[in-house]
């Protein structure tokens, strides 16, 4: 018997059995852990999104920030949208509201006094 003959009677099968269909377990629960990845990855983005927009909404003058860019400055008015800094002394610039990245604690910023 050549080695060919036995590779085909090997997967060959006998009219009396059945095929086995494969299972679709291993699929979902690679679903599964798709789905909670995906829900944990949104919830932690919901919360920084929360957190930045609380931090907006609590800004007041006289808070030391620095914003996205990297500028440092002390608020020196606050509207709607916009936000005065003053960089340095008689200097003032105004940014988005959403370009602040973080507020620092007081005194953070000598130079403007």
């Amino acid at each position: 018997m050549s080695l060919f003959n036995t590779a085909h009677a090997a997967t060959t099968t006998t009219a009396g059995t059945s095929a086995h269909a494969p299972s679709m377990a291993p699929m979902l629960v690679i679903l599964a852990v798709i789905i909670l990845f995906y829900f944990w990855m949104w919830r932690q983005q919901s919360r920084k999104s929360k957190t930045h927009r609380d931090l907006l909404g609590n800004l007041s003058k006289g808070d030391e920030v620095v914003t996205n860019g990297g500028i440092a400055g002390k608020v020196s008015q606050v509207d709607d949208q916009f936000i005065t800094l003053r960089v340095a002394k008689e200097t003032d610039i105004m940014v988005q509201k959403p370009a602040i990245a973080t507020v620092l604690p007081k005194g953070s910023i000598k130079h403007l006094g």
